[in-house]
């Protein structure tokens, strides 16, 4: 019978994520995924994800669940470039999950379950395991720490490569495009809500950056031990 172990700040995933996470994710957001594949705890969490409950109204649950499962298909895909070396691309909405609530899709977990609530900052936790994504960040989503964790991921995708701005100029991720409808009335507003200090005045357009899709992955001389 598997146990699962409860903190007092209630993870809204099992515990041996966060440890993980902890282990092979740096503070840029680069993961080690051939240790986080070779380290014992790696199958122990694929078994405890299949069986964790899925708390009530719980966007913190699927956030780590949807950076969780694309870490694990990637771990078991190894070695691969770039996550769309995955079922030819297909990833995302081919490859099925087995979780305590059914079989989900990632398409199904971010555009059926979390879009559906009208927060745009989730697009800023969510990563696809690319250099283009806002970056994973090493520490799991909790419920009650929410709101201000989401603004949190917001700063650190700014201060990644959410947008370049010089002068009048605005180039943008290309997730502010495929994702257009979520940041109404358009990605200018959402930044000057987000990054007030910055002078927006002079900002009329913009154009899209091209998306880096190789694996976010540490080198060989980032890769530390346990």
């Amino acid at each position: 019978m598997q146990i699962f172990f409860f903190t007092s700040l209630s993870f809204a995933v099992p515990e041996s994520y966060n440890t993980l996470l902890k282990r092979y994710v740096d503070p840029h957001g680069d993961v080690d995924y051939q240790g986080w594949k070779s380290d014992p705890l790696f199958p122990v969490l694929k078994k405890e994800l299949e069986q964790y409950p899925k708390p009530k109204h719980d966007d913190a649950y699927w956030i780590n669940m949807y950076n969780a499962l694309t870490i694990q298909v990637v771990c078991d895909h190894l070695p691969i470039s770039s996550i769309r070396d995955i079922d030819a691309g297909k990833v995302w909405s081919h490859y099925q999950f087995s979780l305590s609530s059914g079989r989900y899709t990632l398409d199904q977990i971010e555009h059926e379950i979390l879009r559906p609530r009208k927060d745009p900052r989730v697009h800023a936790a969510l990563n696809c395991a690319s250099k283009g994504c806002p970056p994973l960040w090493n520490a799991i989503y909790q419920q009650q720490h929410l709101d201000q964790q989401l603004d949190a991921a917001v700063q650190r995708w700014f201060a990644r490569n959410a947008y370049k701005k010089s002068d009048k100029e605005l180039r943008l991720s290309k997730i502010f495009h495929w994702y257009a409808e979520d940041f109404q009335p358009s990605p200018l507003n959402f930044l000057r809500t987000h990054r007030p200090q910055e002078d927006w005045s002079q900002i009329s357009s913009w154009e899209f950056m091209e998306y880096d899709w190789s694996l976010n992955q540490k080198t060989n001389n980032e890769q530390g031990t346990r």
